[in-house]
């Protein structure tokens, strides 16, 4: 029933236009595809424009808005489709009429209400309205012989200003006075309507690295994540980088050790600070750490 041309703000602000209509009546998952096919996800990219609307109904274009609510766009279109041939024409003739049209909000409630409303779609100007009047509802008692001098056009106009109707495309529509209900207050959308939903977030899986004998290369074998409770394993075999990593090819294994060095070289003009720190034999052997047989003096170290 309403076609909306969904638009993500973010972009649009950025210079990039970024936008898919979204046919209404819709589902929460065709609302979440569509964000996400636009790059609303909830945290970068939050807010949207509805820049366009493309709808049958006419007259409805004009009354919706940029920043019209989706829910609620949904409710007036589910509300809609639940109308027969005859009351969408009613309903947009109400539309012409201008009472309850300034919101979706109201137009929500005009759509529950149109027995407020007669529609005439044979009656399409005044005259016409005047030989209603005056022949089928018999309003004038007017003898047959005089019947050709009566303005039937004068007629209906005095009819027409006097109830407040108003001709529109579909035919003559005017309010009869029964009582218009508010079903829809704007606060509560009911839930069968409500499909607003950002696109749902992978969940997150800490990455694991195996850490392999000391001097080899730490390897990751797979990484893990989780979306919507199914687990997926990825294989890093099919990498295009894959073949840089030592599990690809031995040739590629870094050795950590090779890089460490435990030797103190002193050049001879070097200044440095020397502290003594007592250390129980047990913990620790100085001779894997110094190296005396690089120094000159290995009697400084002691």
């Amino acid at each position: 029933m309403i076609n909306a041309c969904v638009t993500n703000l973010g972009k649009y602000n950025e210079g990039e236009l970024c936008g898919e209509y979204l046919r209404l009546p819709a589902t929460k998952e065709e609302v979440q595809d569509l964000l996400s096919y636009i790059g609303i996800d909830g945290k970068i990219y939050e807010e949207f424009i509805i820049i366009d609307y493309d709808t049958d109904i006419n007259g409805l274009n004009r009354l919706l808005g940029e920043y019209e609510s989706i829910d609620e766009l949904n409710y007036l279109a589910a509300m809609l489709a639940d109308l027969d041939k005859e009351d969408l024409e009613k309903f947009e003739a109400a539309l012409e009429y201008g009472d309850h049209t300034s919101s979706v909000e109201q137009l929500i409630n005009l759509a529950q209400n149109l027995d407020c409303y007669e529609f005439h779609p044979d009656i399409m100007d005044y005259e016409d309205l005047g030989i209603y009047y005056a022949d089928e509802l018999e309003t004038l008692s007017i003898p047959k012989h005089l019947q050709d001098y009566i303005n039937y056009e004068a007629y209906g106009r005095d009819m027409s200003d006097n109830e407040d109707g108003e001709f529109t495309k579909n035919g003559y529509v005017v309010n009869n006075g029964d009582r218009f209900i508010d079903h829809y207050m704007g606060r509560h959308i009911p839930d069968d309507y409500r499909i607003f939903a950002f696109p749902d977030q992978p969940k997150k899986m800490p990455i694991t690295y195996q850490v392999e004998a000391p001097g080899k290369l730490a390897s990751l074998s797979s990484v893990v994540s989780e979306k919507e409770e199914t687990i997926s394993k990825y294989d890093l075999r099919k990498h295009p980088n894959f073949k840089y990593i030592s599990e690809a090819d031995k040739c590629n294994t870094f050795y950590v050790a090779g890089l460490i060095s435990t030797k103190l070289k002193v050049k001879p003009d070097e200044q440095f600070t020397v502290y003594e720190v007592d250390v129980p034999d047990e913990f620790i052997n100085m001779d894997d750490i110094f190296n005396y047989d690089d120094l000159d003096d290995a009697d400084a170290f002691t």
